[in-house]
């Protein structure tokens, strides 16, 4: 049966008590409506100007009082034209992480087809400062930096509300997809699609009826559905299997792209049938996925095959355990390629990286992030051997960015 990932809840700009005491009762309906649902969550409107900490703690009741688990703030530093309003923001986006466990942080660290220089380096800093907050790295798993992200998608941290007060939902067809693939061995390509779709697309119709039953009763947005493709820690809960199950025993191989863009074609078809949002691609976190963890294990995976899967993904390069010792540049190099990528195919991605503190370059050192969080698999830090790019100027623009 089709689960909800999370219902991401999208205040307004300038939200009050209402607009909490309404996701409230709401939350406790989708809770009585649906039981499979995983999280539900709050996502604001971006800031641009560092708030008194205190503004969250309402929020943070909110979540201790119903089933709300976390809740995502979006930074925008564009709008912080001066490089001391920046520093400001950049602190508060590590004073909250540090100090809010709830709490996700969002910084949009591309605009459109711009780079800044500074805003790139503030962000790397940030990704390493993070990452010192606990051992083993935990925290950057709440730290997200997005390029050309949509307004009001469900999936943490890459997400910013719009500010007209709505929700989103973020579905699981992962087990799903690969029980109707183990079912259907002999099925073309072409016959499993249709089964899956049909299949999937009867218990969305029932998801998208109770979310317009609740738009209707509440007053609220119903914002539409992220039908990505995406990994859970359980049985039958791996994009890896899927692969497999379509005939690709060797990710990042010849046909991964294809089944890849396969999987993506069938989810994106969805579109036509109900209200879509955000991403609706495969999302390939690595920490998020056990098989892909094995595989790192085994053969180990590069940063460069999952730059390049993020081509045809849904997410980027997200998730992925890296030693503490990278530089800033390396963090910045990787940005720039994630940015292109998004911009010269104009979709949105983000990038997680989650450095290591006790883990040094060209070590052979395993996670250990299950303890913390039983939605977080463990696996081996990814080496780094990039190229390093240097100096782009403090503004960079893509002025053909279509193909």
């Amino acid at each position: 049966m089709v689960g909800i990932r999370s219902v991401t809840y999208q205040l307004s700009e300038n939200y009050d008590k209402n607009e909490l005491d309404i996701i409230l009762d709401i939350s406790r309906e989708w809770a009585k409506r649906y039981s499979l649902i995983r999280t539900q969550r709050i996502s604001l409107a971006p800031i641009y100007t560092p708030c008194d900490m205190s503004r969250f703690s309402a929020i943070s009741q909110v979540c201790d009082l119903s089933d709300i688990r976390w809740f995502n703030i979006p930074v925008d530093p564009w709008k912080a034209e001066k490089k001391a309003d920046r520093d400001l923001m950049f602190k508060f986006s590590e004073m909250v992480l540090a100090n809010y466990g709830r709490a996700f942080i969002n910084i949009l660290t591309f605009k459109e087809n711009q780079a800044d220089q500074d805003i790139m380096e503030r962000s790397a800093y940030l990704v390493k400062k993070v990452g010192q907050l606990s051992e083993n790295g935990r925290d950057n798993f709440r730290l997200g930096l997005s390029v050309n992200i949509p307004n009001d998608g469900p999936f943490f941290p890459f997400t910013k509300s719009s500010g007209e007060f709505g929700f989103s939902i973020a579905l699981e067809l992962t087990q799903d997809i690969n029980k109707i693939c183990d079912s259907n061995p002999k099925n073309s390509l072409w016959q499993l699609r249709e089964k899956i779709r049909d299949d999937l697309k009867r218990q969305i119709s029932n998801i998208n009826q109770i979310a317009l039953d609740i738009e209707k009763k509440y007053g609220i947005v119903f914002h539409g559905f992220d039908f990505s493709i995406a990994p859970i820690i359980a049985k039958d809960g791996s994009i890896v299997t899927i692969l497999q199950r379509l005939g690709i025993y060797n990710f990042g191989k010849t046909g991964t792209m294809f089944a890849t863009g396969y999987l993506t074609d069938l989810i994106k078809s969805f579109q036509k049938d109900f209200k879509s949002v955000g991403f609706s691609g495969v999302m390939y976190s690595m920490l998020e996925d056990l098989d892909l963890c094995m595989i790192n294990n085994q053969r180990g995976i590069s940063l460069e095959e999952l730059i390049k899967v993020s081509t045809m993904c849904g997410c980027g390069v997200d998730m992925v355990p890296v030693s503490g010792d990278i530089s800033i540049q390396e963090i910045i190099t990787i940005l720039l390629e994630v940015y292109m990528i998004s911009v010269r195919l104009n979709k949105p991605l983000g990038i997680r990286l989650l450095p290591i503190t006790s883990c040094h370059r060209d070590q052979i050192y395993y996670t250990n992030l299950y303890d913390d969080a039983d939605f977080i698999a463990n696996t081996k830090v990814v080496s780094i051997d990039l190229n390093i790019i240097k100096n782009i100027g403090e503004k960079f623009e893509l002025y053909c960015h279509k193909c």
